[in-house]
């Protein structure tokens, strides 16, 4: 083989390995943390016999984050949900706002921490209303399952003090029909509640 044909041999391999270089991101890709969503969200409290049923109701949860660093992101969220127990209704808000890390364990799987602030309110009609605030820890994974699926579990803490506290656990599923936009349904639950959502998704930029 002379020169002029290494040359072009080189040349030839060169381009062809750079040009494997998009695809080769875009299919190791992992999680994103700059979105918004919205969901629609079923819950169901156990009132531990006090009642005689347990209260639910519908909702409607929106929430959002952004990549701030490389590995750190911020996050905030409001729920809401009304409730109905022996035809009085009851109406549930929730504000939540915090910070989090999201360390890569792979190219397609992070570990993610975070901390936030909760601030909730629970008016009941005709019986007046009360509001609590305390602090929310959480810790879990990410991980793209193919380009399009993402699967996420966390195990979640929540105190707001006077004995009001819970430990729930959430999983969610989400599928990307572009780079922009996406659907999932995800729940939680623990020992005092539990969760049904199904929403959208909207991402912004890349990382």
């Amino acid at each position: 083989m002379d020169n002029s044909t290494r040359v072009s041999y080189l040349a030839a391999s060169f381009l062809l390995a750079t040009s494997a270089i998009p695809q080769a991101a875009a299919a190791a890709a992992g999680p994103r943390y700059t979105y918004v969503d919205i969901a629609y969200v079923n819950t169901e409290i156990d009132d531990d016999g006090l009642l005689g049923e347990d209260p639910d109701g519908d909702g409607i949860g929106i929430g959002g984050s952004v990549a701030v660093a490389d590995m750190v992101h911020l996050f905030a969220s409001y729920g809401m949900a009304e409730l109905e127990v022996f035809d009085v209704d009851v109406d549930y808000d929730v504000l939540t706002f915090g910070a989090g890390v999201n360390y890569p364990l792979s190219n397609t799987v992070d570990f993610v921490g975070r901390i936030s602030y909760v601030d909730a309110e629970v008016d009941v009609d005709g019986f007046g209303s009360a509001d609590e605030s305390g602090y929310g820890l959480s810790t879990g994974v990410r991980a793209m399952l193919t380009e399009q699926v993402e699967l996420s579990g966390f195990l979640n803490y929540v105190d707001l003090g006077s004995g009001a506290d819970e430990t729930t656990v959430s999983i969610e599923a989400l599928y990307s029909f572009n780079e922009t936009f996406a659907a999932g349904l995800g729940t939680e639950f623990g020992s005092d509640s539990r969760e049904i959502s199904a929403g959208v998704r909207l991402y912004f930029g890349g990382r």
